[in-house]
C-alpha cells in the first residue's frame, strides 16, 4: 500500500506499507534487486553510498520473524508539524 500527500506546490510526502514483509522481500529479490545490483556496483568503502548498499544488498533478516509487517514514511519539511504524518498513518 502507498499513499502520497500533496499540497498546492506538489508532493510533500508518502507512506508505504507491507502487510507481509517476507513475501515482499522474496518478490523484490526475484524482480527488483538483481537489476539494481547490476546497475550500482557494490559501494563498499564509500560512506556516501552506505545506505544504498544496505537497501539493495541486505535482506530484512530475522526482524521479519517478530515484525512481519512494516511501514515507512517520509515528509518534506514543508508539511511537518501540520498533522500530515498523523493523517497518513491514520489511512
Amino acid at each position: 500500500m502507498t499513499i502520497v500527500a500533496e499540497d498546492k506546490l506538489g508532493i510533500v510526502g508518502y507512506i508505504v506499507g507491507a502487510y507481509d514483509t517476507a513475501t515482499l522481500e522474496a518478490r523484490l529479490e526475484r524482480e527488483w534487486w538483481p537489476a539494481l545490483r547490476d546497475q550500482y556496483a557494490d559501494p563498499a568503502g564509500d560512506p556516501k553510498r552506505a545506505a544504498l548498499r544496505s537497501v539493495i544488498r541486505t535482506p530484512c533478516g530475522k526482524i521479519v520473524e517478530s515484525h512481519p509487517a512494516h511501514t515507512h514514511m517520509n515528509l518534506m519539511p514543508r508539511p511537518q508539524g501540520q498533522g500530515v504524518g498523523s493523517r497518513l498513518l491514520e489511512h
